[in-house]
Formats: C-alpha cells, sequence, structure tokens
C-alpha cells in the first residue's frame, strides 16, 4: 500500500506540470530620472499611481496559471530599503533575486525638453537578460502618462507571454517514465553494495584474525625446538593449516570488498 501511494503521488505531480512552472514577477517601484529634470513636475503621488498601472495591466495580461504578480506590500516588505539605493537595472536584478522574483519590471521616467518619456522593461532576475520592452510613452503631462501608460504595458506583456508559449512549444516533449516506482531502485541497488562490501570486509577481517591466532600456535611448536608426541605433532600441522586457510581466505574476502568498495 504505501508504494502504491508514492506511485500516485508521483503520477499527479507529473501529471500537473503548471504548478512546477508558476513564476513570480515583482513590479517595482517607478523610477523618476532626475538629472533630466522630471522630477521637479512629478510628485509621489503621481509615480505610485503609474506603478500601480504597471502592476494591474501585469495582473491583466500575464496569465495566473503560469504568473503569479507580487503584491507591493511584499516588495516593499521585502527590498524596499534596497530598492531605494537603486539607480541601475543591475540593483534591480539583485533586489529581484533578494525578495525571490523570477521577473521585474520597472519603469523609467525622463524628460526631454517639455515631453515626459515612459519607457517600461522587464527582467529575468536569473541571468539579468532583457526579456520584454514597452514602446515609450510620451507627453508634456503627469496625467496623460498614466492615460497611455495602460495599452503600451498591455502589448509588453502580451508579447512577452506569446514568446514564452512559443519557447515552451519549441521545447523538446520529456517523454515520462515506465515506471514512476523505478526511481527507488538505484538507491536500494547502492545499499545492497554496500552491505556486501561491509560484510566481506568484516568476515576477511574476522578470518586473518583467525590466521593470525593459528600462526601463535606454529610459533609455540616451533620455539619448543621438538614435538613431545605424535599429537603435538599433528596440531602443529593442523594448526599451519588453519593459518594458511585463514590468510588465504580471509585476505581473499577483504580484497573484494574493497573492490566493491572502488566500483560502488
Amino acid at each position: 500500500m504505501k508504494k502504491l501511494s508514492i506511485f500516485l503521488i508521483t503520477a499527479l505531480l507529473a501529471a500537473t506540470p503548471a504548478a512546477a512552472q508558476i513564476k513570480y514577477v515583482a513590479v517595482v517601484e517607478t523610477d523618476v530620472d532626475a538629472q533630466s529634470g522630471a522630477s521637479d513636475q512629478l510628485n509621489p503621488a503621481d509615480v505610485r499611481l503609474i506603478t500601480a498601472e504597471l502592476r494591474r495591466e501585469a495582473v491583466k495580461n500575464l496569465p495566473r496559471d503560469r504568473y503569479n504578480i507580487m503584491t507591493s506590500e511584499t516588495v516593499q516588505a521585502q527590498g524596499g530599503a534596497v530598492l531605494e539605493a537603486c539607480a541601475d537595472e543591475n540593483c534591480v536584478i539583485t533586489l529581484g533575486s533578494k525578495i525571490g522574483a523570477d521577473y521585474i519590471v520597472r519603469g523609467t521616467i525622463s524628460k526631454f525638453q517639455k515631453k515626459f518619456a515612459l519607457t517600461v522593461e522587464m527582467y529575468e532576475t536569473e541571468n539579468g537578460t532583457l526579456v520584454a520592452s514597452s514602446d515609450p510613452v510620451r507627453s508634456e503631462k503627469a496625467s496623460e502618462l498614466l492615460e497611455k501608460v495602460a495599452a503600451a504595458c498591455a502589448g509588453m506583456y502580451k508579447t512577452f507571454a506569446d514568446s514564452q508559449n512559443s519557447a515552451a512549444a519549441k521545447a523538446p516533449e520529456l517523454k515520462p517514465k515506465p515506471d514512476a516506482g523505478i526511481a527507488q531502485r538505484p538507491a536500494a541497488k547502492k545499499r545492497y553494495k554496500l552491505t556486501a562490501a561491509l560484510g566481506a570486509d568484516a568476515v576477511g577481517a574476522g578470518l586473518i584474525v583467525y590466521g593470525l591466532y593459528y600462526e601463535s600456535r606454529v610459533k609455540s611448536y616451533v620455539d619448543d625446538g621438538k614435538y613431545k608426541n605424535r599429537a603435538e605433532y599433528d596440531d602443529a600441522n593442523g594448526a599451519a593449516a588453519r593459518r594458511n586457510i585463514g590468510y588465504i581466505v580471509g585476505g581473499a574476502l577483504l580484497l573484494s570488498g574493497i573492490s566493491i568498495h572502488i566500483f560502488f
């Protein structure tokens, strides 16, 4: 029954790959390029609204069975202090790894002459690859940026999701194993090999000790210089035979155990 339960659990996990493939997406606070003068006419409330719009469009356009959009509270709680010091995309990618996000999304607002320009980029945190970016959104007013950003971000998210679906479709299909329980066999086989090796070592060492004991008996007969009678002579020869058996068989078993360990 236990083996059957393990098999059923393994089969269920293999039949539901979507749960294992869910990716976490973090939309971090929109960056304002102070050097361009954009911050002079933008207040924090405007920036928060734009960030919220980026997150809202991610929820609307990224499939929920494959992507989990992290909340603003989670992002701030786990990496808010780091985010404040982020000045480039590398820092943001580091933040994404810190909070457990697979992808990081961030908008940047700059100003050129009289117009604001908002660009949104999406990075993969594992290797820092830029995986998607929006068309620039331009306007002279922050309120108009907010009105235009939804369409630009929706297009970016959809393009990204489509590219990921296409890549998954082209990936080679993994053939299922004929028997999920077979995964347990190599471990059991290794245990059997280890048991055999230790058994050979133990018996071999015991026989070597056995030979050493009879070696001492043989020496005691030799030290006497002569045999007192025929029985003592026979005992000496018997001790020598037992010594040789212990050495030969014990040594062979020890070598056998060592060989099993080497090819383990």
